[in-house]
């Protein structure tokens, strides 16, 4: 009887510092955006798009439709951000759950190019490639 108390006192010890483990991770993860500057709408389309010959409207909502859609900050994000990276980062730290978030960026840009009749990139892997083809096409 005097082992029951003890084994619950080390296996919820040891859930704690898991736990505990977990959240450090989580905060370093989190550095990943959170340490980097945060750019106005203005700045990313100077910085990123200026020679592009997309209209800045189009950009910028483009540029939120991802961050919104993949829980980010939008002056946190960068064109050569991979989506895989964002949606595993993001899962990680608990702010996607799986992969509908990616599933609806696809699909957005899908539909978009289907109604456009027009062919898209091979590969739609980065923020860029996203934020680009949704700029393009009308809704």
């Amino acid at each position: 009887m005097i082992f029951l108390p003890t084994i619950l006192i080390i296996s919820i010890s040891a859930l704690l510092a898991g736990a505990g483990l977990k959240v450090a991770e989580r905060s370093g993860r989190r550095s990943w955006l959170k340490g980097r500057e945060s750019l106005s709408d203005q700045a990313i389309y100077d910085l990123f798009y200026a020679s592009s010959g997309l209209e800045p409207q189009a950009v910028w909502q483009a540029w939120h439709f991802v961050a919104d859609t993949l829980h980010c900050e939008p002056g946190r994000l960068r064109p050569q951000d991979r989506l895989a990276d964002l949606a595993g980062w993001l899962r990680e730290v608990g702010s996607l759950p799986d992969g509908s978030d990616l599933d609806t960026l696809e699909w957005e840009v899908n539909r978009r190019l289907i109604c456009a009749k027009v062919d898209g990139p091979e590969r739609i892997d980065s923020v860029d490639a996203v934020v680009r083809c949704l700029a393009v096409l009308p809704k």
